[in-house]
């Protein structure tokens, strides 16, 4: 290629990789200033930067600051089709619209969705309903940490719903020193989720809360990601959807075989392989 043709098609890729850089600064500052309305309600508690979201815990003495409120939506739960963040594409081709999207998953995994929930919103909205971010809230934690988890679950959840997006909200608890708080910003009677994962030594202290949820709440259904303990029945509906590792893991053992019938993973229906 002769030199001047070469630094011709450098000069035309430079000014490309500018101006798409530049398109995607003015997107980016018009979901910011779009969206900087929503979360002036919640002005002493959290503050949106250009940077990302940041969140105040109330000072020693001060009131805990209002919880913001995910609204009861109508929710899709049949044949319900669960799928954990980490399996979201930015443009998805893989005919998984009718699918919900969790965070049952260790935080770091989705904590940068946190803190920049307007750069994910319309990678969300390619399938049907979202639930809350599960952040943990640990007995071992700082009640600090607690109420900024269970704060953010909430601010998120409610910006979501501002956007269109329709919203499960997630609950999760550690001991009493969390259930002042732990329950607040959900409508009565929504369709909620919960997990079990993790919970085995705790067991007696997860049914605590779970009770109370259902007291304060009174869930339509609660959504247990992993297997329910049999106790929970007494109190709410359930609707039971399998770890995700699970379902790989029973895929993988069908599979094995060549042609053998195995299990679909994106259907829950039987597949013959292809006889």
């Amino acid at each position: 290629m002769p030199r001047c043709q070469y630094n011709f098609l450098w000069r035309n890729y430079a000014i490309w990789s500018n101006y798409t850089i530049m398109l995607n600064h003015i997107r980016q500052n018009l979901t910011y200033y779009g969206s900087r309305e929503f979360f002036q309600e919640y002005s002493e508690s959290c503050k949106l930067t250009e940077d990302g979201l940041l969140i105040r815990y109330p000072q020693q003495g001060q009131p805990l600051s209002k919880m913001p409120f995910i609204k009861k939506q109508r929710v899709y739960l049949e044949h319900f089709q669960y799928i954990g963040f980490q399996n979201v594409r930015k443009n998805d081709d893989r005919n998984y619209a009718d699918k919900t999207v969790g965070f049952f998953l260790r935080d770091i995994g989705f904590e940068h969705l946190c803190f920049r929930p307007l750069d994910y919103t319309s990678r969300l909205g390619q399938y049907r309903q979202v639930l809350s971010p599960d952040l943990s809230c640990y007995s071992d934690m700082q009640i600090a940490d607690q109420w900024t988890n269970v704060f953010l679950n909430r601010l998120i959840g409610a910006y979501w719903q501002s956007c269109g997006l329709t919203v499960i909200p997630t609950l999760s608890w550690s001991d009493e020193k969390s259930f002042p708080f732990c329950f607040e910003g959900v409508a009565k009677e929504s369709v909620v989720a919960v997990s079990t994962n993790g919970t085995a030594q705790v067991r007696p202290l997860f049914m605590e809360g779970f009770i109370l949820l259902c007291k304060q709440i009174s869930p339509e259904t609660v959504i247990c990601y992993c297997k329910p303990y049999p106790e929970m029945y007494n109190y709410a509906k359930i609707l039971y959807t399998p770890h995700e590792g699970n379902q790989a893991r029973k895929m993988l053992r069908y599979r094995q075989v060549p042609g053998q019938m195995s299990f679909c993973f994106d259907t829950g229906k039987i597949d013959t392989g292809g006889l």
